[in-house]
């Protein structure tokens, strides 16, 4: 839907300040187009009786994922730096603790993730890096008209029997045939 909005700049590149036009609305999980990116609307004040004010900011990946039926979902997402990096040195092998946090629109595709449930996010020198949901929180920005989902991964074991790097989608299979 084409909203005439006022964007405001802030301290942070890919953070907006943003008002709607009077008796045009904007909810916590719209995505907005804006300045050749995709932006999610991260935070939206209810009392919009002359305008709406909110927060914006652009969004870094578009996460992709299979459904139960096997459909390819892409929600674009709001990533933040990794929350913990370090190297856990065992006597066997060495692993990374690389965590993302990420906000995505509540929808019906992002109700059903799961703690457990895997992501390709990125490759490094052409393998791709595999990530495991480890946090879920749909309740802290969930405001009943849209919302926020906040998530947290974490870098895991890619799996080149299972993982499709092609498509970037972890866990692949063949979608069913109804």
């Amino acid at each position: 839907v084409d909203t005439n909005l006022m964007i405001i700049d802030t301290k942070k590149p890919n953070n907006k300040e943003i008002r709607s036009l009077p008796d045009e609305s904007i909810n916590a999980g719209d995505y907005i187009d804006y300045a050749g990116g995709k932006w999610l609307v991260t935070i939206a004040d209810f009392d919009d009786e002359v305008y709406t004010i909110g927060e914006m900011s652009q969004c870094s990946l578009l996460l992709k994922w299979q459904n139960a039926a096997g459909t390819i979902i892409e929600r674009y997402a709001v990533v933040e730096k990794p929350t913990n990096t370090s190297l856990n040195d065992g006597t066997v092998i060495t692993t990374s603790d690389k965590q993302y946090s990420i906000k995505l629109p509540i929808d019906s595709e992002t109700q059903n993730l799961f703690v457990g449930k895997r992501f390709l996010l990125e490759k490094a020198n052409s393998t791709p890096l595999s990530y495991s949901l480890t946090s879920y929180d749909g309740v802290s920005g969930n405001y009943g008209q849209g919302g926020i989902l906040n998530i947290t991964l974490t870098q895991d074991e890619y799996n080149s029997t299972t993982d499709n790097a092609s498509l970037m989608i972890a866990d692949y299979f063949s979608p069913t045939q109804s």
